[in-house]
């Protein structure tokens, strides 16, 4: 897949057959659960859409909303570190926004972003059925919401009180350690814990 992509690309391909052509390896890497490089497919393919009409933006709108769901998916390759996607600057996503059917999505793709914990919990109050209706396990959702907190939180910090952590992420304080562990296993942050400190 990856040798017929490089191809279309160096080729003076229409851009309707490099779009077909990502659409297609996205759904054969999808298939095979490769979730970065489908996410990576996608993202191109909605690239294309980029300076198009808002008729044919619309016509690409469940694309576009099934883009946001692999990026909240997969919030550690979409949001942090240098490959960070820009799926909400995207046309082909930003048509989402006003969407009665997709706002709420477009709205949590914000808070995955640059939201935290507290924004999360707000969105599960006002949006009760809204992961349940795009496919999102709320579990799943609020330990990545989590983990993605403590690395805005840890961001340029030099030290960080438990107590901070554990408000932040809306978890007990004896659980603390146990999310910074999971953020250093994830190679999210780097962090020395001072148990006597705290």
């Amino acid at each position: 897949v990856n040798t017929i992509v490089s191809q279309i690309e160096s080729s003076t391909a229409s851009k309707d057959d490099v779009r077909e052509i990502y659409y297609l390896a996205y759904l054969a890497m999808e298939s095979h659960s490769a979730l970065e490089e489908s996410q990576q497919l996608l993202i191109k393919y909605l690239t294309t859409y980029e300076g198009e009409s808002a008729s044919v933006m619309g016509s690409i709108k469940d694309r576009a909303a099934a883009g946001v769901v692999g990026a909240i998916k997969a919030p550690f390759l979409s949001f942090t570190g240098s490959k960070r996607s820009r799926i909400r600057s995207l046309s082909a996503v930003q048509q989402l926004k006003t969407d009665p059917l997709y706002a709420p999505l477009y709205n949590l793709l914000g808070i995955f972003m640059h939201g935290d914990m507290a924004e999360f919990s707000e969105f599960i109050s006002n949006n009760g059925t809204a992961l349940k209706e795009f496919g999102f396990d709320e579990a799943a959702c609020s330990e990545k919401m989590r983990l993605l907190t403590l690395c805005s939180i840890a961001a340029g910090a030099h030290e960080l009180k438990y107590e901070v952590v554990a408000k932040e992420l809306q978890v007990s304080l004896d659980n603390v350690e146990d999310w910074i562990i999971q953020a250093i296993m994830e190679k999210l942050i780097e962090a020395k814990l001072d148990q006597v400190r705290q």
